[in-house]
């Protein structure tokens, strides 16, 4: 029941931190943030 919870609210947070930086790459603040995070995406 835990498992299930956590991975759920995993996937929420990635899809919530995307959206984010969807909102912050329209602004084109987002650049050097948008490498970082794909690195740590990639290393997630």
């Amino acid at each position: 029941m835990l498992n299930l919870f956590m991975s759920l609210f995993s996937k929420f947070f990635v899809v919530l931190i995307r959206v984010l930086f969807d909102g912050l790459a329209l602004y084109g603040l987002a650049s050097p943030s948008v490498e970082l995070f794909s690195i740590s995406t990639l290393l997630y």
